[in-house]
């Protein structure tokens, strides 16, 4: 899963939160880390060999929260730099979107392929990973998933990657879309990603209306640019004063705990319902996008807890750790061996997964991320400072700044 708005360097230490602002002049909602915290903690158990302790957690649909989070900070950030200079620069956006994921998706690649085929790490699942392997270098990592692993049962140790395939096809589309060909637009663009959401919602549900069209795998090939819609409509509606007043009662002590009610339920009921009731990771984005608005628009204990210096210590390492989260859990069941459904056993095995995890993550931090995302910032403002000044701007201004701290993969 992923997800700095102007991609610096993820210094995982936790900056000491101030007061809260409102929500459309901040440029950095620590909460928005902690919540990237849960959700690759969440997926490190799924991913656990021990599912007999683990499956009721549905820790899987971390990845579902990484795609509306991912929406959401895009679309945020590009309409605050809209309002402010009147458009959108695509060149500077892919060049930061460039120097964030690119470094270090192909370094966990080559690590993974080191360990493949240069030692018995994984020496079960080499030809799957082999025939895989043309479609992790092109990020079209969904299409073996869909059909090899979903499909066939085949396993790959590298297939957890296949939301990123989905997350590098929005970054290309979605600002040429959004931002060139609807530009100057707010109402077709509201609008179009309304359809677009109801479009790509019903892929979870085509496939049953003909064993042909199942066959295609809709609801992993398609269906998962819904979630990612949830959160570009969240951050239009946000960024708009009359429905960020209406949202706003999501914030509220209430509200919010309503909005984690709603969610946790949908996430609990997701491994029981899921084989009748496929619908109810609908159920589940929609909720998710409630706590979202929630976590924007409102200051309280849930808020406070997501801040913390842990939590947004894990969720600033998040990218690392779901590209490497791997090679933690091979070290927690080296030690704990998994499968014989004791918990206490399966607790240790997921925090020394978690350990070790965060520890690549970290290093690579200091080694590739920081320098690869300063390349990136000091490039993308050399493409910004190129640009010729722009009309007036098409949208009124607040004075908000546009740092590009947040948003990660």
């Amino acid at each position: 899963m992923d997800h700095r708005s102007r991609n610096p360097a993820p210094d995982l230490r936790s900056p000491t939160p101030g007061p809260v602002e409102v929500q459309q002049t901040r440029t950095y909602v620590p909460e928005l880390d902690g919540v990237r915290a849960l959700c690759v903690l969440g997926v490190i158990t799924a991913h656990l060999g021990d599912q007999e302790v683990w499956h009721w957690l549905s820790g899987g649909l971390g990845v579902n929260v990484f795609f509306v989070l991912s929406g959401y900070l895009i679309t945020m950030l590009a309409l605050r730099e809209e309002r402010e200079t009147g458009s959108v620069s695509l060149k500077a956006f892919y060049v930061r979107r460039t120097m964030r994921i690119f470094p270090l998706y192909y370094l966990a690649l080559v690590v993974y392929c080191g360990l493949m085929y240069a030692t018995h790490w994984g020496r079960d699942l080499r030809p799957n990973f082999t025939a895989a392997l043309p479609y992790y270098l092109t990020y079209l990592q969904e299409i073996p998933f869909a059909y090899d692993v979903v499909a066939a049962g085949h396993k790959s140790p590298f297939s957890h990657s296949w939301s990123l395939g989905i997350e590098e096809k929005y970054y290309l589309v979605w600002p040429l879309l959004a931002f060139v060909v609807w530009a100057r637009l707010p109402a077709l663009r509201l609008r179009g990603t309304v359809i677009l959401l109801i479009l790509y919602t019903a892929m979870q549900c085509v496939g049953r209306l003909d064993p042909r069209i199942a066959a295609w795998q809709p609801e992993i090939i398609l269906f998962p640019y819904s979630l990612i819609l949830w959160g570009c409509l969240l951050a239009q509606l946000l960024e708009d004063d009359e429905w960020r007043r209406r949202l706003s009662v999501l914030g509220t002590r209430t509200g919010t705990a309503l909005v984690v009610v709603a969610f946790v339920a949908a996430q609990l009921a997701y491994a029981w319902l899921n084989p009748t009731f496929r619908e109810i990771v609908i159920v589940h984005a929609a909720a998710t996008t409630a706590v979202v608005a929630a976590l924007l628009t409102g200051d309280g204990p849930v808020q406070g807890l997501l801040r913390t210096r842990p939590a947004v210590f894990v969720g600033r390492a998040s990218y690392g750790m779901y590209l490497f989260h791997g090679l933690g859990i091979s070290a927690g069941q080296k030690v704990f061996p998994a499968g014989s459904g004791n918990v206490g056993r399966s607790i240790l095995a997921f925090v020394l997964a978690a350990l070790v995890t965060v520890a690549i993550a970290y290093v690579l931090a200091l080694l590739v991320e920081r320098p690869f995302l300063r390349l990136g910032r000091r490039w993308s403002d050399a493409i910004l400072r190129r640009r010729p000044p722009s009309a007036t701007p098409s949208h009124a201004t607040s004075g908000v700044g546009v740092n590009f701290r947040q948003v990660g993969s």
